[in-house]
């Protein structure tokens, strides 16, 4: 019971990686999220660059054309994150990536808990409290003899 995982897996890439639900990542220039066992993808928005063709590459790792320089970080208030860098704010359900200092919005679909699955998990919680409060009574027990 202790080592049972509240999420199920809902989704596979390949036969080698199991995703779980609201789990997010990039995939030959597409976000991809796992929503209600389905994997959903957005391909990739490329912010504007202001450079010259010859200044203008496009690495292995991204599907974006650069400026030939170091890549720049984005800023989500007082958050910094990296070039490539992907966060999800639960306000308004969106998907956020940094790309060389301009943050691209993915807006995503939340998923519903039906009420079936949040009755297992208060089943689930329900034994786990339980379970504590039985072994802390039998320590208890076994220290006053």
């Amino acid at each position: 019971m202790w080592g049972k995982k509240l999420k199920e897996v809902c989704c596979k890439k390949n036969m080698d990686h199991n995703w779980e639900d609201g789990d997010a990542w990039n995939s030959s220039c597409n976000l991809c999220q796992c929503q209600s066992k389905n994997v959903t993808c957005t391909k990739i928005a490329c912010p504007v660059i202001d450079c010259s063709a010859v200044e203008t590459l496009t690495h292995y790792d991204n599907c974006c054309p650069q400026c030939d320089h170091l890549k720049k970080p984005c800023f989500d208030g007082p958050v910094r994150y990296i070039h490539n860098d992907v966060w999800y704010s639960q306000l308004n359900c969106i998907l956020h990536q940094c790309q060389n200092g301009v943050i691209i919005p993915f807006i995503i679909q939340c998923p519903s808990i039906a009420c079936s699955q949040a009755k297992k998990l208060k089943q689930y919680l329900g034994n786990v409290v339980r379970n504590v409060f039985m072994t802390v009574r039998s320590l208890e027990i076994n220290w006053e003899k």
